[in-house]
């Protein structure tokens, strides 16, 4: 999770994405299970991580399988770190939400 005054907090805003974690005054909290099927999103969205998060995020998905969201297959992976990493790669970083964003 990634709240506000992040940068990536900053890009969803951006696109017309709200984020749930932009209200916990924190710039990475951690949101409980229930916090997050309390605010029913509409898209959900995994960053790049160390290991395949498509095949890690099976279990939490399951688990939020009664959101919107994930019965319609509204989740997305970004494929690499150039959103949380400020740079010359940002904007790739940018196209990667921005395909996100379409999925709404």
């Amino acid at each position: 999770m990634a709240g506000s005054g992040t940068i990536i907090d900053d890009a969803m805003t951006k696109f017309g994405l709200k984020n749930i974690a932009a209200g916990s005054g924190m710039p990475y909290p951690r949101l409980s299970l229930e916090a997050i099927i309390g605010s029913r999103p509409d898209l959900i969205i995994f960053g790049a991580g160390h290991t395949d998060m498509k095949e890690g995020s099976k279990v939490l998905l399951k688990r939020l399988g009664m959101l919107e969201a994930v019965r319609k297959g509204r989740v997305c992976y970004l494929k690499d770190d150039a959103l949380y990493r400020p740079g010359p790669r940002i904007t790739d970083g940018f196209a990667e939400l921005a395909q996100c964003a379409e999925m709404l």
